[in-house]
């Protein structure tokens, strides 16, 4: 492609982008950085949220909820450090209760799924 041409092609992206028209072959080779995504950066580099700002919570779904409580299982044994102490501590009780309540998680769904075929026909004849 013609120097000429590329200049051109150059000169209407930059125009569409609002950086205006590119002068001449030394101005190509140079980068072009936004400078809103350095703005972003500089604002979570200040720190947590002031009380202003609102915590939003992620989406409610359950294989989020399982990786969260095999998370604090994690921590509660030990493997991990505690993110809000820094440090790695073993929490048998705490440990327990979590590795017992994702067991029972695990048996309940699978109830579930064995008896979702009567409910289907269940709920189909007297739909």
């Amino acid at each position: 492609m013609p120097e000429s041409q590329s200049i051109k092609i150059m000169d209407e992206i930059n125009k569409t982008e609002g950086e205006g028209p590119v002068s001449n072959s030394q101005d190509q080779g140079k980068k072009k950085v936004d400078a809103s995504w350095k703005q972003q950066v500089e604002k979570e580099k200040q720190g947590p949220k002031t009380q202003g700002e609102e915590f939003t919570p992620p989406e409610a779904d359950f294989k989020f909820f399982i990786t969260t409580l095999a998370l604090q299982t994690s921590i509660a044994l030990g493997h991990m450090a505690n993110p809000a102490t820094g440090k790695t501590e073993a929490e048998p009780a705490q440990a327990k209760f979590l590795i017992d309540t994702l067991g029972m998680l695990q048996e309940k769904t699978t109830l579930v799924r064995k008896r979702l075929p009567f409910w289907k026909i269940y709920f189909m004849s007297y739909g």
